[in-house]
């Protein structure tokens, strides 16, 4: 795509242990530090769904809060709901 850097995976794709335990075999070794390297770039895309979702309903809570943008303040709250339970829970 355009504007996605390079190499970065989809952020609403679900992980599931199959693909997790395939993409770890696929390192060939068992050191500690680059499995934890391996599983560290398979969460980076959620971790940045996740902090997007915490963004964005503090966005929407500062809106609410005012009396005239608190009708715009529940689509970024109920966005942030949306992006942040498709995140991976880590």
């Amino acid at each position: 795509m355009g504007l996605m850097p390079d190499g970065s995976a989809n952020p609403f794709t679900k992980l599931d242990k199959q693909s997790v335990i395939g993409t770890l075999k696929a390192t060939g070794t068992r050191d500690p530090d680059i499995l934890h390297a391996q599983k560290a770039k398979l969460l980076a895309p959620a971790k940045h769904l996740k902090l997007l979702s915490i963004f964005l309903v503090a966005i929407g809570a500062v809106m609410t809060v005012t009396v005239i943008l608190a009708i715009a303040g529940f689509p970024p709250c109920s966005l942030a709901g949306g992006y942040g339970g498709s995140a991976v829970k880590i």
